[in-house]
């Protein structure tokens, strides 16, 4: 009986040794197709984080008023510091929230180690270029307001001077 059972051994560990390297050949470009298409998606995801700062202003400004206008039984400098603090602590967490819940993964096919893989891989990628793509977007919405302002002071010296 040992003997059959060092045979049977033996034979699988044969078996398992002549299969290796075709598995892994093919196992390898799934990894790859999966890095690539993680990465693919957390460039698409991050595009929309462009809006964030604008969207973040915009929400934390109506926010802002509308807290203003809620504390109206206070004295008006304890309205402003709170208005500010909340409007814009509510502006940016929610608009936060709704950005990151955007974020869309293409896991249907993968199984269980690829899903690990390319969450991995995804995370890294997103969070790089989330980064970048807020900074852009940072300085999108200064130049504008920038813009903007001038446009009203300009506007508001001349008076009805313009030609």
């Amino acid at each position: 009986m040992t003997k059959h059972l060092k045979l049977l051994l033996f034979i699988a560990l044969a078996w398992g040794q002549v299969e290796p390297d075709t598995l892994a050949s093919e196992i390898q470009p799934l990894k790859k197709e999966t890095l690539d298409n993680s990465v693919d998606d957390a460039k698409k995801d991050a595009i929309l984080w462009l809006a964030y700062p604008p969207v973040a202003l915009f929400t934390s400004t109506i926010l802002g008023v509308q807290t203003y206008d809620f504390l109206s039984d206070y004295s008006e400098g304890s309205r402003l510091i709170s208005s500010i603090i909340l409007g814009g602590y509510l502006g940016v967490n929610s608009s936060k929230y709704i950005f990151s819940n955007l974020n869309k993964k293409n896991i249907e096919k993968l199984n269980a180690k690829d899903i690990e893989l390319y969450e991995k891989a995804h995370s890294e990628e997103l969070k790089k270029r989330k980064s970048i793509n807020t900074a852009i977007g940072c300085g999108i919405t200064g130049i504008t307001v920038a813009i903007a302002v001038t446009y009203f002071v300009i506007d508001a010296a001349l008076g009805d001077l313009r030609i």
